[in-house]
């Protein structure tokens, strides 16, 4: 049977502000886009715990956003979700995504870093370099804040984004976006279901975006073209085939770094100064740049060469009250950039062959929930990064692989009262091989390394939730995490060891959940402490030759959560995030290396970490005016962050000051849910905020990527 159905978009949206994402997810809207008060008790389920949950009885401050919010409000990639996760930073760093959650993230992109935050698509590890595949027909994006060394190991030492790919179904759909706004943006999405036969199914989908760059350059231009296809086998009730797998292509302009903290009328240092009145501007023109310009030539843009393939699975073999699931996956991506560190020339390209495959039981018994598996994984990278003339970094590959086994189980002593244990053992191996110049300018000097290191860790976790009444959760839990051993790329001598030690933690986390008021008002709140040790410390430093990683010795993480959702009429939405952080370096001193140039033997301690800043505010409230045929919706949010550090030294140039960036929209929606018509506009302030920050470069002393300036659109959607 077709089914027939409209839904359009009409919105003056401002999107990118910080609507907590738990209060997004914590009520579920009807399409007409009217909640009543029995649907708000509705919960939705997650599953970023690899088990089904409703989000208000599930024991973790996750943060889960759902396909309506995610076309409304115009999430289009990971770097766009950041304006919605409280106490994190998601930002774009080239081909790559950094991800900080409470503190945790890293800021480099090279072949022998991993980042402390995993990024999975349906449940699957994706390495680095693919984050930053476009989002379309997107069931569910969750984050979840770390340590998750149970359930995932590798890499979730600072927590975990898994976003769920709509699954096929049985009934014919056709849907469609259509965006166009300034900045010469246009962007359309199509996606199309076909119900073959009873028990088998198909989706195809694709998304094209195209707009100018935001520099004035050219540089950070889109030419983004993505494909998408999945198919569901149900032969049985008892078992399930779900096989997925996507293309994504990039041709668009690379993003230049511009610089920070040089004042080009007064030639001096200024830490808050870029080079122009329009920080996006990444010309060097002027009196005082001129000399860059004739000995480096003009900064420019450079087309983007980008391909990426994710392909998936997942069989379902269901046994009584017990579940087999069988998950392979692969990835590949190949990565050719060139861009501007200010006025150097850099390249960075990269390949990357990723295999993972996890075996799983779980089980429900009753009074006990229980999962365990069997996880293994390999992936290689190869990559040439430098910056010539100046310097060459060969990482000519980079193999990592591991194998994890984990079991976790909850187990109801009473009706009201719950406990939960879990253990995972990992054993992971990094090895890699490259040349380093040891000299700038003097290819000459360029030395071979080689290294292999080898890391194993047991992690745990124990639980305790209980049910103070049928709308009031608490929950604490102790848990711990790890981050595997790796290297610096560069040779191994009498001075010098390359091998950076694995990092440990263990996490501290209470809280509650509640509803009240005949579910009109959701509080919730976690505070949390992290015991955080051997935290992997590496600043991007164009001035040397490489960018050495070592090991802080203690790192200290404590705060609190509050998210908050306030219906008090069935038109009306109140919601906002409060984030309190205080993560803090406190036994943090940089080796006495020559290869850590200006900033060896320099103590650090006591310093606030970076990307992490203290307070994360976020507040918005929409309004439905209901009309005869349809209703419209006006929306208005914001999101504070206090100062913070893109740089773990606090180098000059590296502080971005404490900003608002709001959004708005409104959005015509027409009474049968088929269709809406509207417009968008996002960071308001025109605010240039930092992204991922490097210290060095010419003139420096910091160079950085930038978010997105004002931006504005109209956007339509169709549902049939």
């Amino acid at each position: 049977m077709k089914r027939f159905k409209l839904h359009t978009a009409l919105g003056l949206f401002l999107t990118g502000t910080g609507v907590p994402v738990v209060a997004i997810a914590q009520t579920s809207v009807t399409d007409a886009g009217s909640a009543t008060a029995s649907s708000l008790s509705e919960d939705i389920i997650v599953t970023a715990q690899k088990d089904r949950q409703t989000l208000q009885r599930t024991p973790a401050a996750i943060t889960a956003i759902q396909s309506t919010e995610i076309v409304t409000r115009g999430i289009t990639d990971l770097v766009s979700v950041q304006n919605f996760v409280p106490s994190a930073r998601i930002q774009a760093q080239g081909a790559s995504v950094e991800v900080y959650i409470r503190g945790i993230g890293t800021t480099n992109d090279f072949a022998n870093t991993e980042p402390p935050v995993a990024f999975a698509i349906n449940g699957v590890y994706v390495p680095r370099e693919a984050m930053s595949t476009p989002f379309f027909d997107i069931d569910q994006i969750e984050i979840l804040p770390g340590p998750q060394g149970t359930l995932y190991g590798r890499s979730a030492i600072g927590g975990i984004v898994n976003v769920t790919l709509k699954r096929p179904t049985h009934e014919w759909e056709t849907q469609a976006i259509g965006e166009v706004g300034n900045y010469g943006l246009f962007h359309g999405t199509l996606v199309q279901n076909i119900p073959v036969s009873d028990n088998f199914a198909l989706r195809a989908g694709v998304d094209y975006t195209n707009r100018n760059g935001y520099q004035k350059s050219g540089a950070s231009a889109a030419d983004d073209l993505a494909g998408r296809l999945s198919a569901l086998y149900t032969p049985t009730e008892n078992f399930s085939a779900y096989v997925w797998g996507f293309l994504t292509r990039k041709r668009g302009t690379a993003t230049n770094l511009v610089n920070k903290g040089f004042n080009p009328v007064t030639g001096q240092v200024d830490g808050k100064s870029f080079l122009h009145n329009d920080p996006w501007d990444d010309t060097l023109t002027g009196p005082l740049l001129e000399p860059y310009t004739a000995l480096f030539g003009p900064v420019k843009s450079f087309p983007v060469d980008y391909d990426g393939l994710s392909v998936g699975a997942q069989f379902d073999l269901t046994l009584g009250d017990v579940t087999i699931s069988a998950i392979p996956a692969y990835t590949s991506v190949d990565s050719k950039i060139n861009y501007f560190l200010g006025s150097l020339f850099a390249v960075y390209n990269a390949k990357i062959k990723a295999y993972s495959n996890e075996l799983r039981a779980s089980g429900d018994s009753g009074r006990m929930k229980w999962q365990a598996g069997v996880n293994v994984y390999r992936q290689v990278n190869s990559d040439v990064t430098g910056i010539p003339p100046i310097f060459i970094n060969y990482n000519y590959r980079n193999r990592s692989k591991g194998v994890g086994i984990y079991a976790q189980a909850t187990y109801s002593i009473t009706d009201e009262f719950r406990i939960t244990g879990g253990g995972r053992y990992s054993s992971d191996s990094r090895t890699g091989r490259g040349v380093t110049a040891q000299a700038a300018f003097d290819y000459s000097s360029n030395a071979p390394w080689t290294a292999d290191v080898k890391s194993n860790h047991l992690d745990w976790k124990v639980g305790l939730e209980y049910d103070a009444t049928d709308k009031v959760l608490l929950y604490a839990t102790v848990q711990s995490g790890y981050q595997p051993a790796t290297y610096n790329s560069t040779p191994d001598t009498d001075s010098f060891d390359n091998r950076v030690d694995s990092s440990t933690i263990i996490a501290y986390t209470a809280g509650f959940k509640s509803r009240m008021f005949d579910n009109k008002l959701t509080l919730n709140s976690e505070f949390f402490y992290y015991d955080y040790k051997n935290l992997p410390l590496q600043g991007y430093d164009p001035d040397l030759l490489f960018n050495p990683i070592f090991n802080s010795q203690k790192v200290e993480i404590y705060g609190n959560q509050t998210d908050i959702i306030f219906r008090p009429t069935r038109n009306d939405n109140l919601s906002a995030s409060i984030g309190y952080l205080h993560a803090r370096q406190t036994e943090a001193i940089v080796p006495s290396s020559p290869f850590f140039g200006k900033a060896a033997g320099l103590d650090v301690s006591g310093l606030q970490m970076m990307n992490a800043p203290t307070w994360t505010i976020t507040a918005s409230y929409s309004h439905d005016f209901q009309l005869s045929r349809g209703y419209v919706r006006a929306f208005v949010g914001t999101r504070y962050e206090s100062d913070f550090y893109g740089s773990y030294t606090h180098g000059i140039g590296s502080r971005q000051k404490a900003y608002f960036m709001s959004d708005a929209n409104l959005t015509y929606h027409d009474e049968q849910g088929g269709w809406s018509l509207g417009a968008w506009i996002k960071n308001i302030e025109n605010e240039a905020v930092q992204s991922a920050l490097g210290l060095g470069g010419t003139p420096g002393p910091a160079i950085t990527f930038l978010q997105a300036p004002r931006t504005y659109g109209l956007r339509a959607t169709f549902d049939f």
